[in-house]
């Protein structure tokens, strides 16, 4: 027998949208939440997904159940379970359903099966909890196999679709050739945008809703001036962040101190450090890292990016210690994860690069070997002899001797994250869209 989460949710006044619309939308909305009170009293309205934390579906329904209790209506959400093989196919047909083919597996009758079999566990689970006249809204792929088994319970069954492709390839009739037996076991169904719902549903009940955006999230808030803070040891490097801060029209919303982080007091909610734990010092890193958890809040996430060794811990190369960085060390994971452990801080995942910073040095040495000219011109011949060894004999490192570059990140509960890296790659082409058309000014790295 599954078992099914159910999310605790705490209202929130719907009240709080009087100061952001105008008069007539805000009575709009105020007679929509009574009449919703009318209609629902007595009813419980059950919103079933597969994730408490991560994804838009998680975040959307935080807020829209939250205000939709703060109006009033008895709304729960409830979170189903399932083994790892039934999450890999429905990740499938979530690729497929946005026209890739994601793993490449199959959607066939073992698949089928599986499915089958998850989704009515989860149904029967979930029948103890209704009430004839509930509404159940399904979300998403992962819990459309639930409605056949719930359509003799006396609730209203809608399944709700998240995502879509605009012109439908192949990928997405496939996701929807292994769906529709399902899909079509609800009375109603909502998607975000006409174009997703295929033409099997026509002349069904459907409604489109856009999706939802809280105004009030942390995310839509516009940034303050302690919003983000930089610090740093290096008077020049400071110079150059407080420069281009102005440049980019962002003093007001970036501070940049000249600071210890040992002296660094607050709460802040995301903590990313590039490029200095280096630095630290073995012997500091119980410091480091317990310092790092009374500054991050409780719901807050930290990234560490460092130099690494995949072979364990050793010595500091005496050239590279004498000429390039003085009292630098680069750690064994060996080295950083138990003090990590000894802070309280969790970790929740850990990337680690091998060959990438070899490709980056590799590029390095050949741009500045193409400017050698000019660097002599602004130091002197042993300098780039020096510079140039040091690029070529950190390349070897990395190519041959088991350096890396390791990214670990942190939080303080196991829940903050989603629970793939998924949300990864879905970042980076929401910045990648966002950055479209832009050609910022490049710079080299000394100007």
């Amino acid at each position: 027998m599954s078992h099914l989460e159910e999310v605790q949710v705490a209202a929130l006044p719907p009240e709080r949208f009087e100061e952001v619309l105008e008069a007539p939308q805000w009575q709009m909305l105020d007679e929509a939440n009574r009449v919703a009170r009318d209609i629902f009293r007595g009813r419980t309205i059950w919103n079933v997904n597969s994730t408490a934390v991560g994804g838009g579906v998680a975040e959307m329904l935080q807020s829209l159940l939250a205000y939709a209790r703060g109006a009033g209506v008895d709304t729960r959400w409830l979170v189903i379970e399932g083994e790892p093989d039934f999450f890999a196919l429905t990740k499938r047909l979530h690729h497929h359903l946005h026209g890739s083919k994601g793993d490449g597996g199959p959607l066939g009758a073992a698949e089928h099966e599986l499915y089958d079999r998850v989704t009515n566990a989860n149904a029967a689970a979930m029948r103890d909890v209704l009430r004839p006249g509930d509404i159940v809204l399904l979300h998403d792929p992962q819990t459309a196999g639930m409605a056949a088994s719930l359509k003799d319970t006396g609730g209203h069954l809608l399944w709700r679709s998240h995502i879509g492709l605009d012109t439908p390839n192949d990928a997405v009739r496939d996701a929807w050739d292994f769906l529709l037996p399902y899909v079509t076991q609800a009375e109603a169904f909502i998607f975000t945008r006409r174009a997703y719902v295929p033409p099997q549903l026509a002349g069904a009940d459907v409604s489109i809703i856009p999706p939802s955006i809280d105004v009030f999230a942390q995310k839509n808030q516009e940034m303050t001036d302690a919003q983000v803070t930089g610090i740093t040891l290096s008077h020049e490097q400071l110079a150059v962040a407080n420069s281009r801060a102005s440049e980019n029209g962002l003093s007001d919303r970036a501070a940049f101190r000249l600071q210890d982080y040992r002296d660094v007091e607050g709460k802040f909610d995301r903590i990313v450090s590039v490029g200095m734990f280096e630095h630290v010092g073995v012997s500091f890193y119980d410091t480091f890292f317990r310092k790092c958890a009374s500054l991050l809040a409780d719901d807050g996430i930290m990234l560490l990016h460092s130099i690494g060794r995949s072979d364990g811990p050793d010595a500091t190369n005496p050239w590279i210690a004498k000429y390039i960085f003085r009292g630098g060390y680069i750690p064994a994971l060996s080295e950083v994860i138990p003090a990590i452990q000894r802070s309280g801080l969790l970790v929740t995942d850990n990337e680690v690069l091998r060959l990438h910073y070899a490709e980056t040095l590799k590029h390095w040495r050949e741009r500045f070997l193409a400017h050698r000219a000019d660097v002599e011109r602004i130091y002197d011949k042993k300098f780039v002899r020096m510079w140039e060894f040091y690029l070529a004999c950190s390349e070897m490192a990395f190519r041959e001797q088991a350096l890396m570059v390791f990214q670990i990140q942190l939080t303080k509960r196991q829940d903050i994250v989603p629970m793939t890296r998924d949300y990864i790659g879905r970042e980076e082409n929401r910045l990648r869209a966002a950055e479209a058309g832009r050609h910022p000014q490049l710079r080299r790295a000394a100007e």
